[in-house]
């Protein structure tokens, strides 16, 4: 059996911060719903003696296809896992929470990307938009 496509979510996750879990199941979800792809995500890993860094840094590397999910926050992990992800050339999405508040990183990042993104307004509706944008990209 082929090995599959794999699919780095990325995401500020701590809660005290700004609350994405649910986004970030849904992304999860729109992954898992695509048969040939599977996801990497932080929290789904097991237990390992290498660094919190080096491990992110690596699942970005083994993923070919990179799913940002950003709202009014920005942490360090995060800038650091879209940069490699950026300069790696790796297929690049984004998906922005539908907030007027954003931090002046959130917007930095988003003139600076050099990719069409997208907004959502719940988790069901990242989802579907999710998936969508993965698909046409396998697809093309």
């Amino acid at each position: 059996m082929p090995e599959k496509i794999k699919v780095f979510i990325s995401s500020v996750m701590n809660k005290s911060q700004e609350d994405l879990s649910a986004e970030r199941e849904a992304a999860l979800q729109a992954v898992r719903s695509i048969p040939f792809c599977k996801p990497w995500a932080f929290e789904t890993e097991p237990a390992s003696p290498q660094g919190a860094e080096d491990a992110f840094l690596d699942g970005v590397r083994e993923s070919p296809f990179f799913v940002l999910i950003l709202g009014k926050t920005l942490t360090q992990p995060v800038k650091k896992e879209y940069l490699h992800a950026a300069t790696s050339r790796k297929a690049v999405f984004i998906f922005t929470k539908g907030t007027q508040e954003r931090s002046e990183e959130v917007q930095t990042l988003l003139e600076s990307a050099s990719v069409k993104y997208d907004s959502f307004e719940s988790a069901p509706d990242l989802r579907n938009k999710c998936r969508l944008a993965l698909e046409k990209e396998i697809i093309r």
